[in-house]
C-alpha cells in the first residue's frame, strides 16, 4: 500500500534532444500485471496491436523445431512464425517487413513451413501480397548457425522492401515451459555494433593496414555477423523497438546501449534496392554460439563471422546450407521405410525426428527434446 507516487519524467532521446514532455495518461493497475516478468511483459504485449510482440507472449499457442548440428550443446529454437533465438534463455530474433512504407508482422502474413529434403534445416515462408520471404537457418562449422533471409518479389510491380530484424529479450520458449530452463522472457543487458578489422600483409609478409570487415552485432556475450545494417536499440525506459519506436515511423539514434532492467531491444534495418517484378534478394547472418571472447579481431574470429557482404556472399552462404544438407543425409539419409502413398505425410514426419533426435541427444544419451526436455525420461 502506498499514499504518495512520485513522477520523474526523462527523456526517450538518446541524445536528450527532447527538452519538453508532457505525461499524457497515467493507469494504476491490479498487483496481478506486475506478479511477475512474464506476467508484465504479457500484460504490455496483450494490449498492443496484435503482430507488435511474439505469438507466445499474448496466450496463443506457438510451435517451434530445433536447429544445430548432431549432439549440440547449444542448440536453437526457431518458432512457425519465423523468429529464432541466439541461445539458452538468450534474446530472439524477429523478422518485420517494411513494403512500399507498410510494416509487416507475422500477424500480417500468410505463413507456411517445412523442411529441405525431410532434414532438420526448416523452412518459414511468409507471403504478403505476392511478396514472400523466406527464412532458413542450418547448422554450420565452429559452432556457428547461419540464417538466410531471401525476399521475392512475385507480383507484376516493382517493390520498396526493408526488412528489419529486431532484437529483443523473449524466448521462442514460451511461458508455458518451465521445467528446467522456464521459457517467456529472457534477460537482454546489452546491444552494441562493432566494426571487425582484418590485417592486411604486404607482399614480403609485413603487417599492411586494417580493412574494415562485416559489422558484428554484441548482444551481451554473443556475436553475430550482421554484414551491413543499421543498427539501433533502445533501454526499456524508452520504449520497445518494436512497439514504441518501429510502429511510428521513427527510430532511435544508435549507440551501445545497456540497459539495468534487463529488457534492452534493438533492430537491424537492411535498406534493400527496389525489387523488380520477378526479382529477389537475400541477406544473411552467421550466429556464433561460443560465448565470452572480447571484442571483435580477425584473430578470434572465424572465417564465417569474417564475411563481408559483398556479390559472392548468397554463393558462399547456398555452399555452406549444401554441405550442411550433406552432412546431415549422411547422418541419417541410410534408414529406408517403404510405405503406400497414403502414409507419406507420416513417412515424412518420422524421417525428420531423426534428424530432431541426433540433435537433442547428449553424447550418447537420447533425450525427449530441449529446454524443458533436455533430461532422461522414460516411461
Amino acid at each position: 500500500e502506498c499514499r504518495y507516487l512520485r513522477i520523474q519524467l526523462f527523456s526517450l532521446g538518446q541524445d536528450r534532444s527532447v527538452s519538453t514532455i508532457a505525461l499524457a495518461e497515467l493507469t494504476l493497475k491490479p498487483i496481478e500485471f506486475g506478479a511477475s516478468r512474464e506476467a508484465f511483459f504479457g500484460a504490455i504485449a496483450r494490449e498492443a496491436p496484435r503482430g507488435s510482440y511474439p505469438r507466445s507472449m499474448i496466450g496463443e499457442p506457438t510451435y517451434w523445431t530445433v536447429v544445430g548440428a548432431d549432439s549440440s550443446k547449444d542448440e536453437l529454437l526457431f518458432s512457425a512464425d519465423g523468429m529464432l533465438e541466439i541461445g539458452k534463455q538468450l534474446g530472439s530474433i524477429e523478422p518485420f517487413l517494411e513494403l512500399n512504407g507498410r510494416r509487416i508482422s507475422w500477424a500480417d502474413a500468410d505463413i507456411t513451413q517445412d523442411r529441405i529434403d525431410n532434414l532438420p534445416i526448416p523452412r518459414v515462408t511468409w507471403n504478403v501480397d505476392g511478396v514472400k520471404l523466406t527464412i532458413t537457418p542450418f547448422d554450420h562449422v565452429n559452432r556457428e548457425v547461419c540464417v538466410r533471409y531471401r525476399i521475392e518479389n512475385t507480383t507484376a510491380q516493382p517493390i520498396e522492401a526493408t526488412l528489419h530484424l529486431a532484437i529483443r529479450p523473449f524466448q521462442v520458449n514460451p511461458p508455458a515451459q518451465f521445467l528446467n530452463f522456464p521459457g517467456g522472457t529472457a534477460r537482454l543487458g546489452s546491444i552494441s555494433l562493432e566494426n571487425s578489422s582484418k590485417q592486411s600483409f604486404t607482399s614480403d609478409g609485413a603487417p599492411g593496414p586494417s580493412k574494415h570487415g562485416p559489422a558484428i552485432l554484441l548482444v551481451d556475450d554473443r556475436k553475430i555477423n550482421v554484414g551491413n545494417a543499421t543498427l539501433s536499440e533502445a533501454t526499456f525506459q524508452q520504449g520497445d523497438i518494436v512497439e514504441t519506436w518501429l510502429a511510428t515511423g521513427r527510430l532511435p539514434a544508435s549507440g551501445a546501449t545497456v540497459d539495468p532492467v534487463g529488457a534492452a531491444s534493438g533492430i537491424l534495418s537492411y535498406l534493400l534496392k527496389t525489387l523488380p517484378p520477378g526479382g529477389s534478394t537475400e541477406t544473411n547472418l552467421v550466429i556464433s554460439l561460443t560465448p565470452g571472447l572480447p571484442v571483435p579481431r580477425s584473430a578470434t574470429l572465424s572465417p564465417a563471422m569474417q564475411l563481408s557482404p559483398d556479390s559472392t556472399a548468397s554463393a558462399t552462404f547456398q555452399q555452406w546450407q549444401d554441405e550442411s544438407l550433406a552432412r546431415w543425409k549422411a547422418r541419417s539419409g541410410n534408414i529406408g521405410i517403404t510405405l503406400p502413398a497414403l502414409a507419406q505425410p507420416l513417412l515424412e514426419s518420422m524421417s525428420a525426428q531423426v534428424g530432431y533426435i541426433l540433435i537433442n541427444r547428449s553424447g550418447p544419451a537420447i533425450q525427449p527434446g530441449t529446454r524443458a526436455y533436455a533430461r532422461s525420461w522414460i516411461r
